[in-house]
């Protein structure tokens, strides 16, 4: 794909200071449990993660309605004998912006997802580890923040019947039982590598942008009539808190 440099163009908010950066915290805190202490060979078992944000933070649902924004994604990727039946999340809310006329399908600050698990009467009682990874991205009410994909993994005991076993994180699993079946997660399909893309004609150009240090990144919900009063404000020196916080050079650029 050609791309053209339509516009770059450099400012600064208020006179000297701090640089630019993303507003508040962005990292969930995610912990993981298993339904029981215990697990029986030919049974199944229910595993959750409980995500926490901080206050005033969402994440787009696993099915977003506006198809060009970010799902969170539980992948699960279990051993030999162990298969996901299930995936499990939460009913979304819905948050309206200013200015759009749908509302956003959106998991809030706090909240379980998890997945339902089959254990195949061959497995051998012992401790298997299963390990996961979940991809969200954090908004406020103005900008979203880059997508982040953390690294889970849960501690399953498989033991032999006749063993006492127990439930664990009974509240953990009564959220997730308020959540909603999505079904076993479809197989991704092999895409074959993309040919290495050729340096444009005017790569002279776009190789300038090396001289400039990435300070932060974020993307938003911001509408051409927004975006247009941004640099307005920004070519006078007003401080837009509600898109950055903070002073200092600010580069933008505009690719078609």
């Amino acid at each position: 794909m050609r791309w053209s440099l339509l516009l770059t163009a450099l400012f600064t908010l208020v006179a000297a200071g701090q640089p630019a950066r993303a507003q508040g915290p962005t990292t969930a805190t995610v912990t993981p449990h298993v339904e029981r202490d215990g697990v029986y060979p030919g049974t199944a078992v229910r595993l959750a993660l409980k995500v926490t944000l901080a206050a005033g933070l969402h994440v787009q649902s696993d099915k977003p309605r506006d198809p060009s924004l970010i799902p969170t994604v539980l992948t699960i990727d279990p051993p030999a004998g162990i298969r996901v039946s299930q995936l499990i999340f939460p009913h979304p809310t819905d948050f309206t912006l200013k200015g759009q006329t749908e509302p956003l399908a959106v998991f809030g600050h706090e909240f379980v997802a998890g997945a339902e698990l089959d254990v195949a009467a061959s497995v051998t009682p012992g401790t298997l580890t299963i390990p996961g990874r979940l991809r969200y991205q954090a908004c406020d009410d103005a900008v979203c923040f880059r997508p982040v994909t953390v690294p889970v993994e849960w501690t399953l005991k498989i033991v032999p019947r006749g063993a006492t076993v127990s439930a664990t994180d009974e509240a953990v699993f009564a959220q997730l039982s308020a959540g909603r079946r999505t079904g076993p997660p479809a197989a991704a399909p092999v895409v074959a590598p993309a040919p290495a893309p050729q340096a444009p004609a005017d790569s002279s150009d776009l190789s300038r942008l090396d001289r400039f240090t990435v300070l932060a990144s974020a993307g938003g919900y911001v509408g051409a009539d927004e975006f247009v009063k941004f640099i307005h404000d920004a070519e006078q020196g007003v401080t837009r808190k509600g898109m950055f916080e903070g002073r200092g050079p600010i580069a933008i650029l505009v690719l078609i």
